[in-house]
C-alpha cells in the first residue's frame, strides 16, 4: 500500500505535534508514504493530481466530511482507495464506517484496513456526495453556519444556526418531489439491508436488484434529507441507511413546522411511539434509488455539511450510483 496522505489546514492550522505524531505511527509501522498539508483547493487538488501519476494506490484525507467532501468533487479518485482520518466536527463518514474519532487511533486502523465499495449520490450530474443530502431548512441552517462560526462554535454553531433560521422560515419554499423507484420506508426495509445486514464494509451488488412494492412516488414538501450512512448530525437518524445497500434513506418534511423536525428526532433518537404517531402525515419516509426536487423558486442545498450552490437552484436532480468509490473500512 503507498499511501498519499493530505491533511487539510485551509481553515485551521494543524498543531505540528500531531503531525510529528501521526509522521511517528507511519514511520514506525514502516509505512510507504507521502504527508503534506493542504492550505488552498487548487493546493489539494495538485496533491490529489500527484497522488495519481506518481503511482499512489492509496489517499488518506486528514480532516472532517466537508474536506472528503471537497476532495471526491475536485478529481476523479476513482482508481484510489480512500482512508478518512477524520479532524472535523462531526465526522459522519469515520463514524459509518467504523474508523476510530481520534486522529492517531485512526491511523493505526488504516494501516489494517480493507478497501470496500461505497455507493455514493451524484446531483445535476455534476456534484457528488458520499454522505448526505439535504434541501430547505437543514440546507439553511448549512448555509448559515459559515465557515468562521463553524470554526469557532463546531456543532453549537449549528445548534446557534438552527435556533436562529425558526425565525426565517419563510425563505424555505416549498418543492415537489418525483421519486423513482422508491417503497416507503419500512416495507422496504429489506432493500437497505439485503445487502449487508446495516453491517459497514460488506461488498456493494454490482448490478441493482429488483424488490417487490418498488414504484414511482410524487409528493411534497418544505424540506428534504436523504442520507447513506445512519450517522446525521451526530445521531443515528436514518436507521434503514448503509453505504453500501440498493437505497438511500429520505425523510420528507411536508409542513414549514419545526415541531415536526423535532418529533423527527425525537423519534429516531428515542423510538418513543407518541413521537411517531404524531409524524404521521407530517413527514415521509422512504428508500430510494434516484429522485428530482422542483420548486418554483430557488431552494438551500447542502452536500455532505457543506453549502452548495448549482445553477438556479429551481431543480435538482439525484443520482444514485452504485460501488463508485472504494473507502478503507473494517475487514469482513
Amino acid at each position: 500500500m503507498r499511501i498519499f496522505f493530505i491533511i487539510n489546514g485551509g481553515r485551521a492550522p494543524v498543531a505540528p505535534a500531531i503531525v510529528k505524531r501521526l509522521r511517528a505511527i507511519l514511520d514506525e509501522a514502516g509505512a510507504d508514504y507521502r504527508l503534506e498539508i493542504s492550505h488552498t483547493l487548487e493546493e489539494s487538488d495538485s496533491f490529489v493530481a500527484t497522488a495519481v501519476e506518481e503511482h499512489y494506490d492509496t489517499l488518506w484525507m486528514g480532516g472532517g466530511d466537508g474536506t472528503i467532501h471537497v476532495l471526491l468533487n475536485q478529481s476523479r479518485l476513482a482508481h484510489l482507495n480512500l482512508g478518512v482520518v477524520p479532524m472535523g466536527t462531526v465526522n459522519a463518514l469515520a463514524r459509518a464506517l467504523g474508523i476510530p474519532i481520534h486522529p492517531e487511533d485512526a491511523v493505526r486502523f488504516l494501516l489494517k484496513a480493507t478497501p470496500r465499495p461505497m455507493n455514493i449520490g451524484c446531483v445535476n450530474g455534476e456534484r457528488m456526495f458520499l454522505c448526505f443530502a439535504g434541501v430547505g431548512f437543514d440546507a439553511a441552517v448549512v448555509h448559515d453556519v459559515g465557515g468562521a462560526f463553524k470554526r469557532l462554535g463546531g456543532r453549537l454553531a449549528y445548534a446557534a444556526a438552527g435556533a436562529m433560521s425558526v425565525f426565517a422560515l419563510k425563505r424555505i419554499v416549498p418543492f415537489r418531489l418525483e421519486l423513482r423507484k422508491a417503497v416507503p420506508a419500512g416495507e422496504g426495509r429489506a432493500m437497505a439491508t439485503a445487502v449487508a445486514g446495516g453491517k459497514a464494509g460488506d461488498a456493494c451488488p454490482s448490478e441493482p436488484h429488483s424488490h417487490e412494492g418498488e414504484q414511482d412516488i410524487h409528493d411534497q414538501g418544505y424540506s428534504m434529507v436523504v442520507s447513506n450512512i445512519r450517522n446525521y448530525a451526530g445521531f443515528n437518524l436514518f436507521p434503514d441507511a448503509h453505504p453500501c445497500a440498493d437505497a438511500m434513506e429520505m425523510w420528507v418534511f411536508r409542513h414549514r413546522r419545526v415541531d415536526a423536525m423535532a418529533a423527527w428526532t425525537a423519534a429516531s433518537m428515542f423510538g418513543v411511539r407518541r413521537w411517531k404517531r404524531y409524524l404521521r402525515g407530517n413527514v415521509g419516509h422512504y428508500l430510494v434509488q434516484g429522485f428530482v426536487v422542483i420548486s418554483d423558486r430557488p431552494m438551500y442545498l447542502q452536500l455532505d455539511g457543506e453549502a452548495v450552490r448549482l445553477g438556479e437552484g429551481t431543480r435538482y436532480e439525484f443520482q444514485f450510483q452504485r460501488a463508485a468509490v472504494q473507502v478503507l473500512t473494517q475487514d469482513g
